[in-house]
């Protein structure tokens, strides 16, 4: 009734061309000459976009573009996660020849804190030993009654020795490295209680 039927070809690949060779109204036949329409179909694009590079565990990530880099507009999913590696899929919008693509993102974790005790008490001009735990190849950086940084050995453990100490000697650690990231320590440290020597 409304003067129009649809005819539907699924699944074209490469353009589709459909002619109308005849009408029949259910009396007479009229032959069709040149009566033709081609559906041009473009290929599908893969949508292109930058590597984002690694970050440590908290670090900030900025929005993932909803354009690629060849033109293509679309969404991201899921949201942005700063704390753990994640796959994202990016899915063109409808009105684009575009297939799906992903970009993953890797989240490095951060160090283990490290601890620290020590040989306290001592007396005074002994030496004091403060003994840093942690994983082994980390690189602490402490600072107190000596500055600098020791890295952790294969058993877990690395010492820092203060010699000939006359007072009460603080160690604190500051920062822990694993090589990637960086752990920012508060509130590490140990004290040697220094004993005066009696006569």
């Amino acid at each position: 009734s409304g003067g129009t039927v649809d005819v539907t070809v699924s699944g074209v690949t490469s353009d589709a061309t459909l002619n109308l060779t005849n009408v029949n109204d259910g009396t007479c036949d009229l032959a069709l000459t040149g009566v033709s329409e081609t559906v041009t179909v473009n290929p599908n694009i893969t949508p292109t976009f930058t590597s984002v590079s690694p970050i440590c565990s908290g670090e900030s990530l900025s929005a993932l573009p909803t354009t690629s880099n060849n033109g293509i507009t679309g969404t991201w999913a899921p949201a942005l996660d700063n704390t753990t590696t994640t796959t994202y899929t990016f899915t063109p919008a409808a009105s684009e020849c575009a297939v799906s693509t992903t970009l993953t993102i890797t989240v490095n974790p951060l160090p283990t804190a490290a601890t620290i005790a020590s040989n306290s008490p001592v007396c005074s001009g002994d030496a004091a030993v403060f003994t840093i735990s942690g994983d082994a190849g980390d690189t602490v950086t402490y600072s107190g009654a000596s500055s600098g940084t020791a890295t952790i050995g294969s058993g877990g453990t690395v010492d820092v020795t203060v010699s000939g100490v006359t007072s009460d000697a603080t160690l604190n650690l500051t920062n822990v490295n694993d090589g990637t990231c960086d752990l920012a320590l508060t509130g590490v440290s140990e004290t040697v209680t220094v004993n005066p020597n009696i006569t």
